[in-house]
């Protein structure tokens, strides 16, 4: 069930089942990467891929729109007749523009998890890390006073 930005009742939303169902995909991929110990590297691009997903959907979804609008949209100052190449255009400039973010999400995340303690790094450790303690004591080098600690 779909919700509108123009809806009579503001809360509308909490009724959106699909909303409800990435919620508990969410909480679900948390309690597993904590309890499995997973490394952020693989949450994060864990959660890329769902984002991923998510845009093929309402790419998707906006093509398989029966009652396409146009209304309050315009090209060049002119309104659009909403048509299905119309649809399609929009379509492909909404997965064309969400496509070229996620590229640049993408290299983001290589880039940052490229380094071996990143990547390596348990979720778990992420708590002990936002204290102020880093990579190095956490994740399996010197501690500060010089001894080693295992990896997990």
């Amino acid at each position: 069930m779909g919700t509108s930005t123009t809806s009579e009742d503001p809360r509308a939303w909490l009724a959106d089942s699909s909303l409800w169902s990435l919620v508990a995909a969410n909480i679900l991929v948390l309690a597993l990467a904590l309890y499995l110990h997973w490394s952020f590297g693989s949450l994060l691009l864990l959660y890329w891929t769902q984002s991923v997903v998510i845009g093929a959907a309402n790419v998707c979804r906006i093509l398989g729109l029966e009652r396409f609008s146009t209304e309050g949209f315009t090209v060049n100052g002119r309104p659009v007749e909403p048509t299905p190449e119309t649809k399609r255009r929009t379509a492909g400039f909404f997965a064309g523009h969400y496509g070229v973010f996620h590229l640049g999400y993408l290299v983001f995340l290589l880039v940052m998890l490229r380094g071996k303690a990143l990547w390596a790094c348990p979720v778990r450790h992420g708590a002990l890390r936002a204290r102020g303690v880093g990579n190095r004591a956490v994740c399996g080098a010197e501690d500060g006073r010089g001894r080693r600690h295992a990896r997990r």
